[in-house]
């Protein structure tokens, strides 16, 4: 006492200032924890989802940082980070193509593959490589302008650029999963590798008619799978049954004969680009990426190159190289074989790439339909045939049931095979404001805009290739347009 009598108020009240607002502090805390002590146990819950989604959770800015907390055994797949908007993911020069690495568990990869639905599955061939990490890096891309949505991840396979595709949407997988249980008088989560053998084709030779009655259960909205189905018939099932004999022992087994069903039901890209493979008849090969194989629900093509729509902001000259490619393309998909047209129904600019040499690839074939070529085909349309007639054609082959109906549709598609000219010149040349609203992708600018001379000639040949006034006027207008434009390209004495 003696010893607080000698101090001034000031040190007194120096050294009770800490109780005083301890006691303070304690007091306040036990009236706030009486009054809110939901509210608190709801905020601190909070902060420690957010301290561990910091710190555990996969993100590109914190690559090297996951990369230190995965064991070895988990670092299945590099996979770049990128973002859409940019317009960075589909090429390959650019240097943000092999930036921001980030690591992807066995567990992410199983999402992704899905291997354990086989054979319910595209194949399994392409497996092996997806187990050495050291080969392979990706970069993630969702493609939201894809119909059906799609996943697209690209990035190098033993260093070569490569793709890998889901070719559905996880609503277009379930139905699928959901159909084959129901076919085995199974409950809609059943294990489709195992229903899927229980179908009452599995031992019998693949129809046409099966695989259509199982993608329309699968996916009633993408109208053009369905259409490439209807204009199918079992003669070219049977071409694509060779492909995927891969024992060669004549028959396929059920196992391939599944994960064929599978592939042509879901999406029949992977079929298609086999088949293309094996089906040039000319010197030129067809304008597809190589399929590399296949791993459950993914399947990995080459890398097509860089997108068509980065052209946009070219000069003249480079743009019109790749139009009078695009003019050539169709004419190989209507001449490049002598038993089948390749009709392509959707020119949108996406759906298209420039590989390193300048050549143009188509990347999308999902919305092709091969047309059986008939002594009709070669003969001239007898009328002009816009969008009215060309969207009623469209709609006979999807409403046909009998097989004498579907025939005559799909032949009336391979007659009028030049309206591939229309949607060429409107979804990717013209960027006319009177059919701008028609396109399909978020690039209104057409690939001939602002020419630097016959400016009204141009646009007058686009006019005509998109709504012809004559009869034949659009492959007509197609092919004066290509041959003004190579007069550019290669200017007379």
């Amino acid at each position: 006492m003696s010893n607080r009598g000698n101090k001034s108020p000031i040190d007194i009240l120096y050294e009770l200032t800490p109780c005083v607002l301890l006691t303070m502090a304690h007091n306040s805390v036990y009236l706030l924890w009486r009054r809110n002590w939901i509210k608190i146990v709801i905020v601190f819950i909070l902060l420690v989802f957010c301290f561990w989604s910091v710190n555990y959770l996969p993100s590109g800015d914190r690559s090297s940082k996951v990369s230190h907390h995965l064991k070895p055994a988990d670092k299945v797949i590099n996979l770049l980070h990128g973002n859409r908007n940019e317009n960075l993911p589909g090429d390959v020069d650019h240097p943000a193509f092999a930036q921001k690495l980030k690591q992807i568990s066995k567990k992410q990869l199983k999402r992704l593959l899905h291997q354990e639905t086989c054979p319910a599955c595209f194949g399994k061939d392409m497996c092996s490589d997806f187990s050495q990490p050291e080969i392979i890096q990706l970069q993630a891309v969702n493609s939201a302008e894809s119909r059906p949505p799609k996943t697209v991840k690209f990035g190098r396979l033993w260093d070569q650029p490569i793709a890998i595709k889901k070719l559905a949407s996880s609503s277009v997988f379930q139905r699928f999963d959901e159909f084959l249980c129901a076919k085995t008088s199974e409950k809609w989560d059943c294990n489709v590798s195992q229903a899927i053998h229980a179908l009452p084709f599995a031992k019998k030779p693949l129809a046409v008619k099966i695989l259509r009655e199982s993608h329309i259960a699968a996916d009633r909205q993408h109208k053009n799978l369905h259409l490439f189905l209807q204009c199918a018939n079992d003669k070219l099932i049977e071409k694509f049954e060779t492909l995927y004999d891969i024992n060669h022992s004549g028959d396929l087994d059920t196992i391939e004969k599944l994960n064929l069903y599978t592939t042509l039901v879901i999406n029949p890209e992977p079929v298609l680009l086999q088949f293309f493979k094996t089906s040039h008849t000319q010197s030129i090969p067809w304008p597809f990426p190589r399929y590399k194989g296949a791993c459950g629900r993914a399947v990995v093509v080459e890398h097509g190159g860089k997108p068509l729509h980065h052209y946009l902001k070219e000069d003249w000259m480079t743009r019109i190289h790749l139009t009078v490619q695009l003019i050539d393309l169709i004419d190989m998909f209507k001449e490049n074989n002598p038993d089948f047209i390749v009709f392509y129904n959707n020119f949108s600019i996406e759906n298209f790439v420039v590989q390193g040499h300048g050549t143009v690839t188509v990347i999308d074939l999902s919305e092709i339909i091969l047309l059986k070529k008939s002594s009709m085909q070669h003969e001239k349309s007898t009328s002009m045939c816009n969008t009215d007639c060309f969207d009623k054609i469209i709609d006979e082959i999807a409403s046909a049931e009998t097989d004498t109906d579907i025939s005559e549709s799909c032949t009336q598609l391979s007659i009028q095979a030049d309206y591939m000219y229309s949607l060429l010149c409107n979804q990717i040349l013209s960027d006319d404001p009177r059919f701008t609203s028609k396109k399909t992708g978020p690039h209104t600018r057409g690939l001939l805009h602002d020419p630097p001379n016959d400016k009204t000639k141009i646009n007058e040949l686009l006019n005509e290739c998109m709504e012809e006034t004559t009869t034949n006027g659009r492959r007509k207008a197609a092919q004066d347009l290509k041959e003004l434009l190579s007069n550019d390209i290669h200017p007379g004495p």
